[in-house]
């Protein structure tokens, strides 16, 4: 009970920042309800509700980077926290968020700038590291193996990357779900962006991490910052087809695909 108690209260501060991050946006109603379903249906949100483990503290961790960003000292305090909890997970997503960045921007200098708190969580990230490995190293404990060096260097054969070829609709399918919309109805610049950001994404996530849950947390900071900065006829298209979606929402199955095997079929907030 204590277990699912603690996870519940990641869940509802994940939900409750991502609310503080969205809610300048909500303005009009139409605009407030799609905004707000939009939300919903990003499919990395609900994973604080099934699945155990410290990937609800990294969703919380990268929530709070995309809302406070802005601040350095926030922005690094952040990207250390998240290095000694998800390094790996930490510096794809801090990347992603930082190449999207550059290629929504107009100007090299507007990019500079748009990626500058970025710059300084991945330096934290490394901070973050370091002080785990000298903590560990104090207490006699030893570090737990890198994700990518299992996978990757760690091999004993590359059936698992072969049976991407078979599973490709399902996988795509289980990345993003209805999730696809909060890429796919911004601006002209903003959908290649996401596009262009989302397939870098889903590289580590095939080659090294072999989850689809993890490419759900990697790829949530774009998620999200894509409903910062999105029209807000978008959202209003999205409201006038509110109940359909919310249908479809409750329908879908979202598949979770771990070393290629499915590991399980589930709704939102199941």
């Amino acid at each position: 009970l204590t277990f699912f108690l603690f996870h519940f209260l990641l869940g509802v501060l994940l939900l409750v920042t991502c609310y503080k991050v969205v809610k300048p946006a909500l303005v009009e109603t139409d605009a407030a309800r799609g905004t707000l379903l939009m939300l919903a249906m990003i499919p990395g949100i609900a994973l604080p509700f099934f699945w155990i483990g410290n990937d609800a503290v990294t969703l919380l961790l990268l929530a709070l980077y995309v809302l406070l960003r802005g601040r350095t000292v926030v922005a690094l305090s952040v990207g250390v926290l998240l290095g000694m909890n998800h390094f790996e997970q930490g510096i794809v997503a801090i990347g992603a968020l930082a190449l999207w960045g550059m290629l929504r921007s107009s100007t090299r200098m507007e990019g500079f700038r748009s990626v500058r708190p970025e710059v300084w969580g991945l330096i934290g990230l490394g901070l973050g590291r370091a002080l785990q490995g000298m903590v560990f190293g104090l207490l006699g404990v030893a570090e737990i193996e890198s994700r990518t060096s299992i996978n990757i260097f760690g091999r004993e054969d590359w059936s698992s990357l072969k049976a991407v070829y078979f599973m490709s609709p399902l996988v795509l399918w289980s990345f993003v779900g209805l999730g696809i919309l909060v890429v796919l109805l911004g601006t002209p610049r903003d959908r290649a962006a996401g596009a262009v950001t989302l397939g870098a994404i889903s590289v580590p996530a095939l080659i090294a991490f072999d989850q689809t849950r993890v490419f759900l947390v990697t790829s949530f900071p774009v998620m999200l910052m894509s409903l910062q900065v999105m029209n807000p006829s978008p959202r209003r298209w999205v409201g006038r087809r509110f109940w359909v979606l919310v249908g479809l929402w409750c329908v879908t199955p979202w598949v979770y695909v771990e070393s290629w095997k499915i590991a399980g079929s589930v709704t939102p907030y199941s």
